[in-house]
């Protein structure tokens, strides 16, 4: 029993001392808050991002109004549709838009208890619509984006071995996941991702490899 109590009370210890250095770096602050915001559970993104607001980075939170609306389920459809990518400038383009690109792919997710699949639908094509108005390199963060719970980046699809052990370690769930979401990126953006599918399918051979 003592030694069990020495066993997590070391572990409670580790996991502290991991959580204290992230807050002494403020760059691993907003990379840990960046990657939380791709919960797809409003409330809690609501939470994360009013964190991010308070590392007060200027082009955040000169679009604050805009970043808490596309978070939010019942306002993004109008900020979608209000929402210039064409006014920003070239400084806040880059900024903003790996936020705004991740908030609004957690809105492709089914979420669970809160949508039928009609709304689940109509949720897509509103946001497939933003999506379509990106340039290619800002298509880039969002494939990115979604090959990202594998905890892959496009480096890693061109090196077979590194591709194979990565995904050998995800979830069937996952791997079903990442098929549908293909799915749907390709029916509702076409040509505009065309570049990217030599990608899609490199990691969809390898999934079917591994789950023979």
């Amino acid at each position: 029993m003592h030694n069990h109590s020495n066993v997590h009370y070391k572990n409670s210890t580790t996991k502290l001392k991991s959580y204290l250095e992230i807050l002494q770096n403020p760059e691993s602050i907003k990379e840990t808050l960046t990657l939380l915001l791709s919960h797809n559970d409003s409330s809690i993104q609501l939470l994360v991002l009013k964190q991010l607001l308070k590392l007060k980075i200027p082009e955040l939170n000169k679009f604050e109004k805009s970043l808490l609306s596309f978070s939010s389920d019942n306002d993004f459809k109008d900020e979608v549709i209000k929402f210039q990518i064409s006014t920003l400038s070239e400084t806040e383009r880059k900024v903003i838009l790996p936020y705004i690109i991740r908030i609004l792919n957690t809105k492709l997710l089914r979420k669970v208890g809160k949508s039928n699949r009609k709304s689940l639908e109509t949720r897509r094509k509103i946001v497939y619509r933003f999506l379509s108005k990106l340039a290619h390199e800002d298509l880039e963060m969002f494939i990115s984006q979604v090959i990202e719970p594998f905890n892959l980046t496009f480096e890693d699809v061109e090196n077979q071995q590194i591709l194979e052990a990565k995904l050998s370690h995800c979830s069937f769930a996952q791997y079903l996941g990442f098929i549908s979401s293909i799915e749907g990126i390709v029916k509702q953006m076409g040509s505009l991702v065309q570049d990217f599918l030599p990608i899609f399918c490199k990691i969809l051979i390898t999934i079917f490899k591994l789950s023979k």
